[in-house]
């Protein structure tokens, strides 16, 4: 019986889950970084950081195609007082179309 306790707790030790969070927003490029910036009353702008290089390949040119909305998940991290979004997977991407409450607003009104 101890036997198997001992052996319980050093698998538990050994299995760490990692949680992801859903995040959306605005992909943006400040200088030679990539933001993810949130769209909502209060915008809040992520670095983005990516586990692979494969994933930032997946993203659009932003010179060709301006209006990106990104939606990820992963981690964020506080960095000097900046916010740093490390992506593990990019769930969807919509070129053309916008999800800054602003530009919905002035979308309905040409409608």
């Amino acid at each position: 019986m101890g036997a198997l306790l001992v052996a319980m707790v050093g698998l538990s030790g050994q299995a760490h889950a990692v949680f992801y969070d859903l995040y959306s927003g605005m992909l943006n490029q400040k200088g030679d970084q990539l933001l993810l910036s949130k769209c909502g009353i209060v915008s809040v702008d992520f670095i983005l950081e990516f586990e692979t290089p494969q994933l930032k390949g997946q993203l659009p040119d932003l010179a060709a195609n301006g209006i990106v909305q990104l939606h990820v998940k992963g981690k964020v991290e506080e960095k000097d007082g900046q916010y740093h979004l490390m992506v593990h997977d990019i769930n969807h991407i919509t070129v053309g179309s916008s999800c800054d409450l602003l530009d919905v607003s002035v979308e309905e009104r040409k409608q």
